[in-house]
C-alpha cells in the first residue's frame, strides 16, 4: 500500500484549512462572518429624530446630532459580536459640528462601543470625541442617542 492518497489527502485539507483562514481574516469585522450591518436607531418609528449608526461593511457612518454632526466611523470587533466605533472624520457639518476642534480629535482612541444582542437588537455606548490636548471626552452628552430613561447604554433597534 502506498503512502501517496494519504500524502494527497492531508495535502488537500491543508490547502483547504488555509483558504478557510483567508476568507475569514478577510471578511469584514475583524473575521466576523455575520456583521452588524443596518441602519440602527433608538426608535424606528420616528426615522426623523435622534441618532443613526449605520453600520456597513465597507463605510460606516453616525449621525451623533441631526443635522449638525455627521461622521464616518471605523470599527474593530473586540470579540465576538462587540465592537469598538472610532471617529474617521467629519461628513457633514451644522453650525454646532463646525465649532468643534476636529483636528485634535484622536481616531485611535474609541468614541462609542456596540454589542450585538440579536439580529434586531444591540446595545450603544456613547463615550464621546477624545480630545489629544485635554486627555478627555468632549461632546459626551450632547449626543442624539437618548431614551426617555436614564438607562445607559442605550437599546438600539435594526431599522433595516
Amino acid at each position: 500500500m502506498s503512502i501517496y492518497p494519504k500524502i494527497a489527502t492531508w495535502s488537500y485539507v491543508r490547502a483547504i484549512s488555509i483558504i478557510f483562514l483567508l476568507a475569514i481574516h478577510s471578511t469584514p469585522y475583524g473575521g466576523q462572518l455575520e456583521g452588524p450591518s443596518g441602519y440602527w436607531k433608538v426608535s424606528c418609528e420616528d426615522m426623523a429624530s435622534g441618532g443613526f449608526l449605520d453600520f456597513r461593511a465597507d463605510a460606516s457612518k453616525m449621525e451623533v446630532n441631526p443635522n449638525q454632526i455627521l461622521i464616518s466611523v471605523n470599527s474593530h470587533r473586540a470579540e465576538p459580536g462587540r465592537f469598538s466605533l472610532y471617529l474617521s472624520e467629519p461628513l457633514d457639518l451644522g453650525a454646532g459640528g463646525m465649532r468643534l476642534s476636529w483636528d485634535r480629535f484622536s481616531s485611535e482612541t474609541p468614541i462609542a462601543t456596540f454589542v450585538i444582542l440579536d439580529d434586531a437588537r444591540a446595545r450603544f455606548k456613547w463615550y464621546g470625541f477624545w480630545h489629544i490636548d485635554m486627555n478627555t471626552y468632549v461632546w459626551s452628552d450632547e449626543h442624539a442617542f437618548v431614551q426617555q430613561t436614564t438607562e445607559r447604554p442605550v437599546a438600539l433597534t435594526r431599522c433595516e
